[in-house]
């Protein structure tokens, strides 16, 4: 066999292991694709849970609103909170 040919096939290897080696790390490694996607899923994730806390803090903040603007709100909330009762009326517990 030609010494030129050999050398070829040689490094010819070495390039096909080189190559390998680069694409498992990138896939497996601390910043690979794999820990890419987890990232993404996570993000995700994390998008969804802020979006449903924006709607439940928009909906607290309404409910405020309503309780600092509107008296019969704030009667409603005392009465069904701490369980007050006008003069005259009786509680009857039907539990």
């Amino acid at each position: 066999m030609d010494s030129r040919v050999l050398v070829f096939r040689i490094a010819r290897l070495f390039l096909v292991l080189l190559i390998i080696l680069i694409g498992t790390m990138s896939v497996f490694s601390r910043r690979g694709i794999l820990d890419l996607k987890r990232m993404w899923d996570r993000n995700a994730q994390l998008e969804t849970k802020i979006s449903d806390l924006k709607s439940v803090n928009f909906s607290l903040k309404r409910r405020i609103d309503a309780f600092q603007t509107n008296s019969h709100e704030q009667e409603r909330m005392v009465r069904e909170v701490l369980g007050f009762l006008r003069p005259g009326e009786v509680l009857v517990d039907l539990e």
